[in-house]
């Protein structure tokens, strides 16, 4: 009896000294995020990351809305209106990710994007609208998430989206759509040179 009431407060200590350094732990880490993030904010103001964010994501926006934009290659004269608003979300979708993926952090890509979509704001607020209320972005999200090939996943749903549901020519066009959208995205990201 005596050996068990000896151990028992030396485990008590102890647990009582981890929880008080866990909650130190804690605190300082809350306190340290904050103040790294601030300090990455000012690394990215200072090495010109932010301008150059914010001239690729108005790039980006000219681009979508110029008549002979990259999101109008291999336009068809005769295209409904369906399919035109359908390739400018899809367009909208790529510059989402490929700033999420290839720009050097989330401080970086927020900045383009809120760019992107401060120009369309400006510049196109029915556009600007359309692409922020529409759910088609969510489903192209779905595709890059289930399945091995996104490309396809997109060309599906593009097809789907324009009201041409099954039609192998329209989900290849979505598809090759997709392609080209991220490899013009990606050029133009290239193109910015932002500091690491």
């Amino acid at each position: 009896m005596k050996y068990m009431h000896e151990r028992k407060p030396e485990v008590s200590d102890a647990a009582d000294d981890r929880d008080m350094k866990i909650v130190g732990e804690s605190r300082e880490k809350k306190v340290d995020a904050g103040e790294k993030e601030a300090a990455i904010y000012e690394k990215h103001r200072m090495n010109g990351n932010l301008k150059k964010a914010m001239k690729t994501g108005k790039k980006l926006g000219e681009e979508l809305l110029r008549k002979d934009s990259a999101a109008m290659i291999g336009r068809d004269e005769k295209e409904s209106l369906l399919m035109i608003k359908n390739r400018r979300i899809l367009f909208a979708f790529v510059v989402d990710m490929t700033l999420a993926l290839q720009t050097p952090d989330s401080i970086v890509a927020e900045s383009a994007q809120d760019a992107f979509y401060d120009y369309l704001r400006e510049n196109d607020p029915e556009l600007y609208e359309y692409i922020e209320n529409a759910s088609e972005f969510s489903m192209y999200l779905a595709c890059g998430r289930h399945t091995k090939s996104a490309a396809a996943s997109i060309g599906k749903t593009f097809a789907a989206l324009v009201e041409m549901p099954g039609r192998k020519l329209i989900e290849m066009f979505g598809s090759e759509l997709y392609d080209y959208y991220f490899y013009f995205c990606s050029k133009l990201i290239k193109e910015a040179d932002f500091a690491k």
